[in-house]
C-alpha cells in the first residue's frame, strides 16, 4: 500500500519540520502492562506519524485547494487512522492512571477486606480517575466513567 503522503503528493515547505520520532533509548522505560490491550508503539507509531503528518498538511489554510476525491479520501482515512491510535494511546494511559490510584490509596481500603468492600474500593478509584479525566478533558462524566469502567 502506498503511503499516505505518496497519495497526496509531497508537503509544502512552509509546513513546520516534524519533531525526530525518538529513539526507544529515548523514552522512560514503561511499567509493566496489567492489561490485555495490546499496544505495540514502536510498530504503530511510524505509519501513525505518516498519517499525521498527511493531516497537518491538510488542515493547514487552504490545504484542500486541488485536491482530488482519491486525495480527500486519504486525508480522512488518515484522520481515523490517527484517532484510532490515539484512542488507544488513550485507554492505556487511563489504565494506568486507575492502577496508580488503586495503588497509592491503598490505605483507604477495608480494614477487612471482603468482596463487596473491595469491589466499592475499586469502583471508588474508577469514579475518581473517571472525575479527573472529565475535569481534563470536560467530556461527560458518563463518558469518562466507560472509559475507566
Amino acid at each position: 500500500m502506498a503511503s499516505a503522503l505518496s497519495i497526496v503528493g509531497t508537503l509544502p515547505s512552509r509546513l513546520p519540520t516534524p519533531l525526530p520520532h525518538p529513539s526507544p533509548v529515548d523514552l522512560p522505560a514503561a511499567p509493566p502492562a496489567h492489561s490485555t490491550a495490546s499496544f505495540e508503539p514502536e510498530v504503530a507509531v511510524p505509519d501513525v506519524m505518516d498519517q499525521l503528518a498527511l493531516v497537518l498538511a491538510a488542515a493547514r489554510p487552504g490545504g484542500f485547494s486541488g485536491f482530488s476525491s482519491e486525495q480527500a479520501l486519504a486525508v480522512v482515512e488518515a484522520v481515523e487512522a490517527v484517532k484510532g491510535w490515539a484512542d488507544s494511546v488513550s485507554v492505556e494511559a487511563t489504565s494506568t492512571m486507575t492502577r496508580e490510584f488503586e495503588t497509592e490509596w491503598v490505605h483507604l481500603a477495608p480494614e477487612t477486606p471482603t468482596a463487596r468492600g473491595w469491589q466499592l474500593f475499586f469502583r471508588h478509584c474508577r469514579s475518581a480517575a473517571a472525575r479527573e479525566i472529565q475535569v481534563a478533558t470536560g467530556l461527560p462524566i458518563s463518558q469518562c466513567q466507560r472509559r475507566c469502567g
